[in-house]
Protein backbone atom coordinates (compact mmCIF):
# COMPACT_ATOMS: atom_id res chain seq x y z
CA UNK A 1 0.00 0.00 0.00
CA UNK A 2 0.98 3.90 -0.64
CA UNK A 3 3.04 4.88 2.62
CA UNK A 4 2.25 8.17 1.98
CA UNK A 5 -2.01 7.70 3.24
CA UNK A 6 -1.20 7.85 6.58
CA UNK A 7 -3.55 9.42 8.79
CA UNK A 8 -1.21 12.75 9.53
CA UNK A 9 -0.93 13.24 5.84
CA UNK A 10 -4.72 12.55 4.60
CA UNK A 11 -6.85 14.23 6.88
CA UNK A 12 -5.58 17.50 6.00
CA UNK A 13 -8.03 17.34 3.26
CA UNK A 14 -11.29 15.61 2.77
CA UNK A 15 -10.84 12.16 2.90
CA UNK A 16 -13.12 8.81 2.83
CA UNK A 17 -12.34 6.28 5.55
CA UNK A 18 -12.21 2.43 4.47
CA UNK A 19 -13.36 -0.49 6.19
CA UNK A 20 -13.55 -3.92 5.97
CA UNK A 21 -12.66 -6.88 8.28
CA UNK A 22 -9.37 -6.99 9.20
CA UNK A 23 -8.21 -10.72 9.38
CA UNK A 24 -10.12 -11.51 5.72
CA UNK A 25 -8.34 -9.01 3.83
CA UNK A 26 -7.98 -10.36 0.41
CA UNK A 27 -7.15 -9.31 -3.31
CA UNK A 28 -11.13 -7.80 -3.82
CA UNK A 29 -10.24 -5.40 -1.00
CA UNK A 30 -6.11 -4.78 -1.82
CA UNK A 31 -6.74 -4.10 -5.30
CA UNK A 32 -9.92 -1.75 -5.03
CA UNK A 33 -8.00 0.14 -2.97
CA UNK A 34 -4.83 0.44 -4.82
CA UNK A 35 -6.66 0.98 -7.74
CA UNK A 36 -8.41 4.04 -6.28
CA UNK A 37 -5.66 5.37 -4.82
CA UNK A 38 -3.99 5.52 -8.60
CA UNK A 39 -7.39 7.32 -9.62
CA UNK A 40 -6.40 9.91 -7.24
CA UNK A 41 -8.92 8.81 -4.33
CA UNK A 42 -7.83 9.99 -0.85
CA UNK A 43 -8.42 7.20 1.42
CA UNK A 44 -7.65 6.66 5.48
CA UNK A 45 -7.31 2.63 6.02
CA UNK A 46 -5.28 1.15 8.61
CA UNK A 47 -2.24 -0.04 6.98
CA UNK A 48 0.17 2.07 9.33
CA UNK A 49 -1.71 1.00 12.45
CA UNK A 50 0.89 -0.88 15.12
CA UNK A 51 -0.45 -3.73 17.47
CA UNK A 52 -0.44 -1.77 20.38
CA UNK A 53 -3.38 0.81 19.14
CA UNK A 54 -7.04 1.58 20.28
CA UNK A 55 -8.92 0.65 16.80
CA UNK A 56 -12.28 1.75 18.43
CA UNK A 57 -10.98 4.82 19.32
CA UNK A 58 -8.86 5.94 16.16
CA UNK A 59 -11.63 4.84 14.09
CA UNK A 60 -14.44 6.70 15.85
CA UNK A 61 -11.97 9.88 15.90
CA UNK A 62 -11.24 9.76 12.46
CA UNK A 63 -15.54 9.11 11.07
CA UNK A 64 -15.59 12.01 13.09
CA UNK A 65 -13.23 14.09 11.48
CA UNK A 66 -14.32 17.47 10.10
CA UNK A 67 -13.16 16.25 7.03
CA UNK A 68 -14.44 12.97 7.06
CA UNK A 69 -16.83 12.88 3.61
CA UNK A 70 -17.92 9.49 3.70
CA UNK A 71 -16.76 5.85 4.20
CA UNK A 72 -16.08 3.00 2.09
CA UNK A 73 -17.60 -0.13 3.38
CA UNK A 74 -15.88 -3.33 2.14
CA UNK A 75 -18.93 -5.73 3.32
CA UNK A 76 -19.06 -9.33 3.35
CA UNK A 77 -20.48 -12.36 5.87
CA UNK A 78 -17.64 -12.13 7.68
CA UNK A 79 -17.17 -8.34 8.00
CA UNK A 80 -20.99 -8.51 9.13
CA UNK A 81 -20.42 -10.89 12.18
CA UNK A 82 -17.13 -8.39 13.14
CA UNK A 83 -17.09 -6.35 16.18
CA UNK A 84 -14.27 -3.51 14.86
CA UNK A 85 -17.26 -2.92 11.64
CA UNK A 86 -20.12 -3.10 13.56
CA UNK A 87 -18.58 -0.33 15.67
CA UNK A 88 -17.39 1.41 12.58
CA UNK A 89 -21.37 1.35 11.45
CA UNK A 90 -22.29 3.07 14.21
CA UNK A 91 -19.65 5.91 14.44
CA UNK A 92 -20.96 6.33 10.74
CA UNK A 93 -24.66 6.21 11.60
CA UNK A 94 -24.07 9.28 14.44
CA UNK A 95 -21.81 11.27 11.79
CA UNK A 96 -24.90 11.22 9.10
CA UNK A 97 -26.96 12.49 12.06
CA UNK A 98 -25.20 15.27 12.71
CA UNK A 99 -24.34 16.07 9.37
CA UNK A 100 -27.71 16.42 8.92
CA UNK A 101 -28.37 17.90 11.93
CA UNK A 102 -25.92 20.66 11.27
CA UNK A 103 -26.92 20.73 7.65
CA UNK A 104 -23.20 19.97 7.05
CA UNK A 105 -21.51 19.00 3.90
CA UNK A 106 -23.06 15.61 2.13
CA UNK A 107 -21.18 12.60 3.68
CA UNK A 108 -21.92 9.40 1.72
CA UNK A 109 -21.76 5.49 2.39
CA UNK A 110 -20.17 4.16 -0.87
CA UNK A 111 -20.99 0.01 -0.07
CA UNK A 112 -18.67 -2.53 -2.13
CA UNK A 113 -20.75 -5.76 -1.38
CA UNK A 114 -18.02 -8.29 -1.76
CA UNK A 115 -18.92 -11.14 -4.42
CA UNK A 116 -22.53 -10.30 -3.84
CA UNK A 117 -25.33 -7.88 -5.40
CA UNK A 118 -27.15 -6.94 -2.31
CA UNK A 119 -27.26 -6.67 1.50
CA UNK A 120 -29.93 -9.56 1.61
CA UNK A 121 -27.64 -12.26 -0.43
CA UNK A 122 -25.03 -10.67 1.98
CA UNK A 123 -27.04 -11.77 5.29
CA UNK A 124 -28.45 -14.97 4.12
CA UNK A 125 -24.59 -16.32 4.32
CA UNK A 126 -24.10 -14.77 7.25
CA UNK A 127 -27.37 -17.04 8.70
CA UNK A 128 -26.12 -19.70 6.64
CA UNK A 129 -22.77 -19.90 8.01
CA UNK A 130 -24.36 -19.96 11.82
CA UNK A 131 -24.89 -22.75 14.37
CA UNK A 132 -28.49 -23.61 15.08
CA UNK A 133 -28.00 -22.50 19.05
CA UNK A 134 -29.62 -19.96 19.64
CA UNK A 135 -27.72 -18.80 22.56
CA UNK A 136 -24.68 -18.84 20.15
CA UNK A 137 -26.33 -17.20 17.57
CA UNK A 138 -27.12 -14.11 19.93
CA UNK A 139 -23.41 -14.17 20.93
CA UNK A 140 -22.30 -14.09 17.39
CA UNK A 141 -24.28 -11.92 15.46
CA UNK A 142 -26.85 -9.75 18.10
CA UNK A 143 -29.49 -8.57 17.28
CA UNK A 144 -27.93 -4.73 17.15
CA UNK A 145 -25.56 -5.94 14.54
CA UNK A 146 -28.89 -6.26 12.51
CA UNK A 147 -30.05 -3.50 13.64
CA UNK A 148 -27.00 -1.27 12.06
CA UNK A 149 -27.13 -3.23 9.11
CA UNK A 150 -30.32 -2.40 8.45
CA UNK A 151 -30.23 1.47 9.11
CA UNK A 152 -27.21 2.20 7.42
CA UNK A 153 -27.41 0.26 4.12
CA UNK A 154 -30.44 1.16 2.74
CA UNK A 155 -31.18 0.63 -0.78
CA UNK A 156 -30.06 4.58 -1.83
CA UNK A 157 -26.58 3.88 -0.45
CA UNK A 158 -25.63 0.45 -2.33
CA UNK A 159 -22.94 1.55 -5.48
CA UNK A 160 -21.59 -1.14 -6.71
CA UNK A 161 -20.62 -5.16 -5.50
CA UNK A 162 -17.15 -6.48 -6.35
CA UNK A 163 -17.90 -8.51 -9.01
CA UNK A 164 -14.83 -11.09 -9.90
CA UNK A 165 -16.11 -11.23 -13.30
CA UNK A 166 -15.48 -7.94 -14.05
CA UNK A 167 -13.15 -6.58 -11.37
CA UNK A 168 -12.37 -3.44 -13.55
CA UNK A 169 -15.90 -2.40 -14.85
CA UNK A 170 -16.92 -2.60 -10.82
CA UNK A 171 -13.47 -0.75 -9.96
CA UNK A 172 -13.77 1.86 -12.17
CA UNK A 173 -17.60 2.46 -11.94
CA UNK A 174 -17.09 3.19 -8.08
CA UNK A 175 -14.42 5.40 -8.97
CA UNK A 176 -16.38 7.10 -11.09
CA UNK A 177 -19.43 7.71 -8.11
CA UNK A 178 -17.02 8.71 -5.80
CA UNK A 179 -16.02 11.38 -8.10
CA UNK A 180 -19.61 12.33 -8.74
CA UNK A 181 -20.61 12.54 -5.19
CA UNK A 182 -17.76 13.76 -3.36
CA UNK A 183 -15.57 15.65 -5.91
CA UNK A 184 -13.37 17.22 -2.62
CA UNK A 185 -11.87 14.09 -2.00
CA UNK A 186 -10.23 13.54 -5.16
CA UNK A 187 -6.83 14.78 -5.02
CA UNK A 188 -5.49 16.79 -8.09
CA UNK A 189 -2.03 16.70 -7.30
CA UNK A 190 -1.75 12.76 -7.21
CA UNK A 191 -3.96 12.63 -10.52
CA UNK A 192 -1.82 14.86 -12.07
CA UNK A 193 1.85 13.58 -10.97
CA UNK A 194 0.58 9.99 -12.43
CA UNK A 195 -0.37 11.70 -15.61
CA UNK A 196 3.03 13.37 -15.87
CA UNK A 197 4.76 10.14 -15.34
CA UNK A 198 2.80 8.32 -17.56
CA UNK A 199 3.52 10.86 -20.24
CA UNK A 200 6.99 12.27 -19.90
CA UNK A 201 8.37 9.21 -18.36
CA UNK A 202 9.00 8.56 -14.01
CA UNK A 203 12.35 10.83 -14.19
CA UNK A 204 9.60 13.87 -15.96
CA UNK A 205 11.81 14.53 -18.58
CA UNK A 206 11.24 17.40 -20.67
CA UNK A 207 9.82 18.03 -24.62
CA UNK A 208 11.10 20.79 -26.80
CA UNK A 209 8.25 23.04 -28.53
CA UNK A 210 9.74 26.96 -29.60
CA UNK A 211 12.70 28.52 -29.95
CA UNK A 212 14.91 31.32 -27.73
CA UNK A 213 18.35 32.79 -28.12
CA UNK A 214 21.56 30.72 -28.20
CA UNK A 215 25.10 32.03 -28.77
CA UNK A 216 25.88 34.94 -31.00
CA UNK A 217 26.02 34.60 -34.29
CA UNK A 218 28.87 35.29 -36.40
CA UNK A 219 27.67 35.13 -40.09
CA UNK A 220 24.51 36.99 -40.58
CA UNK A 221 25.27 39.76 -43.24
CA UNK A 222 24.41 43.15 -41.99
CA UNK A 223 21.56 43.80 -43.33
CA UNK A 224 19.63 41.16 -41.93
CA UNK A 225 21.03 42.55 -38.65
CA UNK A 226 18.31 45.14 -38.73
CA UNK A 227 15.28 43.26 -39.06
CA UNK A 228 14.12 42.83 -35.46
CA UNK A 229 13.18 39.27 -34.66
CA UNK A 230 13.01 35.89 -36.38
CA UNK A 231 14.88 35.53 -39.65
CA UNK A 232 15.81 32.47 -42.08
CA UNK A 233 19.26 32.66 -43.62
CA UNK A 234 20.89 30.15 -46.00
CA UNK A 235 18.77 27.11 -44.27
CA UNK A 236 19.56 28.27 -40.73
CA UNK A 237 17.23 30.09 -37.71
CA UNK A 238 18.36 33.25 -35.95
CA UNK A 239 16.91 35.60 -34.06
CA UNK A 240 17.70 39.22 -34.17
CA UNK A 241 17.33 41.43 -30.80
CA UNK A 242 18.97 45.22 -30.68
CA UNK A 243 21.10 44.68 -33.92
CA UNK A 244 22.89 41.73 -32.69
CA UNK A 245 21.61 38.31 -34.14
CA UNK A 246 21.66 35.17 -32.30
CA UNK A 247 22.02 31.26 -32.92
CA UNK A 248 18.57 29.94 -32.09
CA UNK A 249 18.05 26.85 -29.95
CA UNK A 250 15.30 24.53 -29.03
CA UNK A 251 13.48 25.63 -25.74
CA UNK A 252 12.93 22.47 -23.23
CA UNK A 253 9.64 22.59 -20.76
CA UNK A 254 9.87 20.71 -17.88
CA UNK A 255 6.24 19.62 -16.67
CA UNK A 256 4.85 21.40 -13.61
CA UNK A 257 1.33 19.84 -13.76
CA UNK A 258 -1.45 18.76 -15.43
CA UNK A 259 -5.53 19.18 -15.44
CA UNK A 260 -8.26 16.54 -17.64
CA UNK A 261 -6.78 19.00 -20.74
CA UNK A 262 -3.84 20.88 -20.69
CA UNK A 263 -0.23 20.76 -19.42
CA UNK A 264 1.30 23.94 -17.56
CA UNK A 265 4.95 23.63 -18.65
CA UNK A 266 8.12 25.64 -17.11
CA UNK A 267 10.77 26.56 -19.61
CA UNK A 268 14.13 25.39 -18.67
CA UNK A 269 15.70 27.74 -20.59
CA UNK A 270 16.47 31.73 -19.65
CA UNK A 271 14.76 32.99 -22.79
CA UNK A 272 15.91 36.67 -22.30
CA UNK A 273 16.74 39.40 -19.15
CA UNK A 274 14.22 41.56 -18.82
CA UNK A 275 12.23 43.86 -16.56
CA UNK A 276 9.65 42.76 -14.61
CA UNK A 277 5.75 44.00 -14.20
CA UNK A 278 3.08 44.42 -16.56
CA UNK A 279 5.56 45.40 -19.73
CA UNK A 280 7.09 42.08 -19.18
CA UNK A 281 4.23 39.93 -19.43
CA UNK A 282 2.53 41.65 -22.26
CA UNK A 283 6.19 41.08 -23.97
CA UNK A 284 5.61 37.44 -23.58
CA UNK A 285 1.79 37.47 -24.69
CA UNK A 286 2.76 39.13 -27.99
CA UNK A 287 6.28 39.57 -29.34
CA UNK A 288 7.96 36.33 -27.57
CA UNK A 289 4.76 34.37 -28.44
CA UNK A 290 5.09 35.41 -32.37
CA UNK A 291 8.99 35.32 -32.41
CA UNK A 292 9.68 32.07 -30.52
CA UNK A 293 6.81 29.38 -31.81
CA UNK A 294 5.46 28.60 -34.83
CA UNK A 295 1.66 28.39 -36.22
CA UNK A 296 1.00 24.92 -34.88
CA UNK A 297 2.61 25.45 -31.35
CA UNK A 298 0.56 29.08 -31.19
CA UNK A 299 -1.93 26.85 -31.89
CA UNK A 300 -1.54 24.79 -28.95
CA UNK A 301 -0.16 26.96 -26.53
CA UNK A 302 -3.22 27.97 -24.10
CA UNK A 303 -1.90 31.15 -22.59
CA UNK A 304 2.00 32.23 -22.15
CA UNK A 305 3.23 33.59 -18.64
CA UNK A 306 5.22 34.00 -15.91
CA UNK A 307 5.50 31.12 -12.82
CA UNK A 308 2.88 31.84 -10.06
CA UNK A 309 2.90 30.57 -6.17
CA UNK A 310 -0.55 28.74 -7.20
CA UNK A 311 1.40 26.59 -10.10
CA UNK A 312 4.56 25.72 -7.37
CA UNK A 313 1.93 24.60 -4.79
CA UNK A 314 0.40 22.24 -7.80
CA UNK A 315 3.53 20.34 -8.25
CA UNK A 316 4.46 17.54 -7.19
CA UNK A 317 7.80 18.08 -8.00
CA UNK A 318 10.22 19.30 -4.90
CA UNK A 319 12.89 20.31 -7.36
CA UNK A 320 10.89 22.38 -9.57
CA UNK A 321 12.51 25.28 -9.01
CA UNK A 322 16.13 24.04 -9.60
CA UNK A 323 17.94 24.38 -12.71
CA UNK A 324 21.26 22.65 -12.93
CA UNK A 325 24.09 25.42 -14.57
CA UNK A 326 21.70 28.11 -13.97
CA UNK A 327 23.63 31.44 -13.25
CA UNK A 328 20.66 34.19 -13.20
CA UNK A 329 18.17 34.77 -11.22
CA UNK A 330 14.59 34.72 -12.33
CA UNK A 331 11.40 36.55 -11.94
CA UNK A 332 8.21 34.99 -10.34
CA UNK A 333 4.65 36.25 -10.73
CA UNK A 334 4.27 37.31 -7.37
CA UNK A 335 4.52 40.21 -5.37
CA UNK A 336 7.21 40.73 -2.90
CA UNK A 337 8.10 43.39 -0.28
CA UNK A 338 5.84 46.83 -1.11
CA UNK A 339 5.64 47.34 -4.83
CA UNK A 340 8.61 44.72 -5.63
CA UNK A 341 8.51 41.23 -7.45
CA UNK A 342 9.70 38.33 -5.99
CA UNK A 343 12.21 36.14 -7.71
CA UNK A 344 13.79 32.80 -8.34
CA UNK A 345 17.66 32.92 -6.65
CA UNK A 346 20.50 30.61 -8.62
CA UNK A 347 20.32 27.91 -6.15
CA UNK A 348 16.05 27.76 -6.63
CA UNK A 349 15.05 29.40 -3.97
CA UNK A 350 12.54 32.43 -3.58
CA UNK A 351 13.73 35.70 -2.52
CA UNK A 352 10.32 36.79 -1.33
CA UNK A 353 11.73 40.38 -0.68
CA UNK A 354 12.24 40.74 -4.45
CA UNK A 355 13.41 43.32 -6.54
CA UNK A 356 12.35 46.29 -8.21
CA UNK A 357 10.54 45.34 -11.44
CA UNK A 358 11.42 48.93 -13.15
CA UNK A 359 14.68 49.12 -12.07
CA UNK A 360 16.10 45.87 -12.06
CA UNK A 361 16.42 43.36 -15.01
CA UNK A 362 16.15 39.73 -14.36
CA UNK A 363 15.51 36.37 -15.95
CA UNK A 364 12.64 35.28 -17.96
CA UNK A 365 11.42 31.89 -17.28
CA UNK A 366 8.23 31.67 -19.26
CA UNK A 367 5.53 28.98 -18.65
CA UNK A 368 2.81 27.70 -21.29
CA UNK A 369 -0.34 25.92 -20.94
CA UNK A 370 -0.27 23.50 -23.70
CA UNK A 371 -3.69 21.09 -25.19
CA UNK A 372 -2.52 17.71 -24.24
CA UNK A 373 -3.02 16.38 -27.39
CA UNK A 374 -0.70 18.14 -28.42
CA UNK A 375 1.82 17.34 -25.48
CA UNK A 376 0.72 13.18 -26.54
CA UNK A 377 1.46 13.53 -30.08
CA UNK A 378 4.83 15.08 -29.74
CA UNK A 379 6.05 12.36 -27.21
CA UNK A 380 4.20 9.29 -29.19
CA UNK A 381 1.41 8.81 -26.86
Amino acid sequence: MNSNYTKENVIKNDFLFVSYKHDNVDTTVTDTIEYLLDAGIRLWYDADLGTGNNWAKIAESLIKHENCRGVLFFNSADSFLSEPVYRERTFTLEKIETCQRRKDKPFVLFPVHIGKPSTMLLLRDVFASLPTDDKVIEQKFPFRFLKSITDLFISDTLYCYADPDNAEEYKQRLVDDIKKALPAVVDPQALSAKEIAKTFGESSSTVSIGICKGKIAANVPEYLRVKEGRIEHLGATYLVSEGEAYQTQRISWRPVYCTDDEYVLLSENIVDTRNGGEDLKGWLRDRFAAVAFSKDEREAILEIRLLTEADVAMSKDPELLIFSGCDSHWWLDARGAGALQKVVKKDGSVYHGGYNFRAKKSGVRPVIRVKKEFISAINGN
